[in-house]
């Protein structure tokens, strides 16, 4: 393993990254700009620790994705993550990635992919609320307690 500038690292570089040390799967039709600011948003350090080419080759001799099942990240110790399915929404922006946020720490995640996050993301995802004022029945004003409903529409995958 080496370490390099995140900036010099390759999409692939970076998804492996993301997948073996933070726990996050990014979709492989990401574009390089959209890998590479997602990683620099979950991790604080301008470096990432690659698998040299050699090692790679050794760890991976099948080269045919399809061939062999993908493993599961391992996170690193004590850190929990929740794989969450996020609904596409309606209108313009039913498709865009959802920013989410904790502790002055963001992640973009994509809409309709199921996505491994860590905990500390899906309570910012689950408490995204927005609140709702339905019309009275007799069609004059609105009811005076508002309902709230999730921003952002998902379910727990695992």
């Amino acid at each position: 393993m080496r370490k390099i500038k995140i900036a010099d690292a390759t999409p692939t570089q970076m998804r492996q990254f993301a997948e073996q040390k933070l726990g996050i799967t990014l979709a492989t039709t990401m574009r390089a700009s959209d890998v590479r600011a997602a990683v620099s948003q979950a991790w604080a350090d301008e470096y990432i620790e690659v698998v040299e080419a050699a090692e790679d080759a050794l760890a991976a001799p099948d080269a045919h994705p399809a061939a062999a099942p993908a493993a599961a990240p391992s996170p690193a110790p004590g850190r929990q993550f929740v794989t969450v399915l996020i609904d596409m929404g309606t209108g313009g922006l039913g498709d865009k990635r959802v920013e989410l946020g904790c502790n002055g720490r963001t992640m973009l995640v994509d809409r309709g992919v199921p996505q491994r996050i860590p905990v500390e993301f899906y309570e910012s995802l689950k408490n995204a609320n927005t609140l709702e004022y339905v019309a009275n029945r007799d069609g004059n004003g609105v009811e005076a307690k508002p309902r709230e409903i999730p921003l952002y529409p998902h379910r727990i995958i695992g």
